[in-house]
């Protein structure tokens, strides 16, 4: 048997343990002391739901956990260099497990030469297969900034921002993202610090792994840092609906989003997330996935919306998906939504229909307002692509 601790704002609250006589299987539950715990932080809404839970998947991590380990590129670079099987996840959450997204750690108990190795997964859709090439290829590490430039730290762990590299295959990544949030920001949309900076501005990083690549690079502050450094709480959509990272394209939609927002956080949030889901349509963001959406516990106990990140108007690049990340009132065309797409959004979650209309309208003006002082952010094939887009939007005039 084999165990990791899982700690949460440095407290102990439970345990994953790799159960090899139950068939491969590795299982979570959480200690009673958490539990009975008055006004305890909350470490996922899946587990508020039913505390006393035994979570047990076979081959893999539960869902939770599995959703806070990197995709793609980026898990296989950081388990070649920790000399672990990418797909061995609860070695993963070991290695990785002092820096992981929110105020969860991870610590090893005991050996884990037997842990779980997921089987091969199933190849994706066509549509799926545009969808991850964007994404799936960007670099991202975590760094500490300074007036001098960036760093890696010297494990490459506990930075306070995120440094988005160039992609090697589509031209400008940063620029594109930069320029989403500045034109968010104009629109009044909450989105975290940011800047650009030339490669050459960040320390530490692995030689082998910027061949080839030239020009700036993203840094956006971490939101679930601290000035001081203490983490802050966070959990994405595809944890809050208890489902794998392969999933995060089918298992939801944006009415269901919508509905934890306005349950869990209220009135106030459901106007940010009203107008993300308009910039969303408007930037031409084709990648707005159950991950790409989160809640934060700025007090451990109370959710709240976080911040917009991963703004990236990906219709602007060809060969990517062309449609909606998730649908919205049943269909992923953006060409297809209109006003009666955020009616019936205020119908299916039970808030007042004339006012999301309203917020929806309001939230077009300012954004449309605020693009005339951002087009000139983007390379101009770029902006010209989002004019284009314009264009097929007729039904949101």
């Amino acid at each position: 048997m084999s165990a990791v601790e899982v700690r949460l704002h440095g407290r102990k609250i439970g345990q994953l343990t790799h159960r090899s006589e139950l068939g491969d299987a590795t299982e979570f539950r959480l200690d009673a002391d958490y539990i009975n715990t008055r006004a305890r932080a909350v470490l996922g809404q899946c587990f508020e739901d039913d505390p006393g839970r035994v979570w047990r998947t076979t081959h893999l991590v539960p869902a939770w956990f599995s959703n806070l380990l990197p995709e793609g590129v980026l898990r296989r670079l950081l388990a070649k260099r920790a000399n672990v099987n990418p797909e061995r996840e609860l070695h993963l959450l070991a290695v990785l497990g002092e820096d992981l997204p929110g105020a969860v750690t991870v610590h090893s108990m005991s050996g884990l030469a037997a842990a779980p190795l997921r089987p091969p997964r199933s190849p994706v859709a066509n549509d799926e297969a545009l969808r991850f090439s964007l994404a799936g290829l960007q670099l991202k590490y975590s760094v500490d900034v300074s007036e001098r430039g960036a760093t890696l730290p010297i494990r490459g762990q506990g930075g306070r921002w995120i440094a988005k590299l160039p992609d090697p295959r589509y031209p400008s990544v940063p620029e594109n993202e930069a320029a989403m949030l500045s034109w968010a920001t104009r629109a009044g949309l909450d989105v975290p610090e940011y800047r650009l900076v030339d490669l050459s501005r960040i320390e530490g990083l692995p030689h082998e792994e910027l061949a080839g690549l030239s020009g700036p690079a993203l840094l956006v502050r971490r939101f679930d840092r601290g000035d001081d450094g203490d983490s802050v709480h966070i959990e994405d959509f595809a944890q809050i609906r208890g489902v794998f990272a392969e999933d995060k394209y089918n298992a939801a939609n944006y009415e269901s989003i919508g509905r934890v927002i306005y349950s869990q956080c209220g009135e106030v949030a459901l106007r940010e997330y009203v107008g993300r889901l308009m910039f969303m349509l408007l930037s031409g963001n084709a990648d707005m996935h159950l991950k790409n959406w989160s809640l934060i516990y700025p007090d451990r106990r109370r959710a709240a919306l976080a911040p917009a990140y991963d703004l990236v108007a990906t219709l602007a690049y060809a060969g990517t998906s062309r449609t909606l990340a998730l649908k919205l009132a049943k269909t992923r065309a953006f060409s297809d939504i209109g006003f009666d797409a955020f009616a019936r959004l205020a119908r299916k979650i039970g808030a007042d229909e004339t006012h999301v209309i309203e917020w929806a309208r309001a939230a077009r003006d300012a954004q449309l307002d605020a693009w005339a002082a951002t087009a000139g952010d983007l390379p101009h094939a770029q902006a010209d692509a989002m004019v284009a887009h314009h264009r097929t939007l007729g039904r949101l005039r």
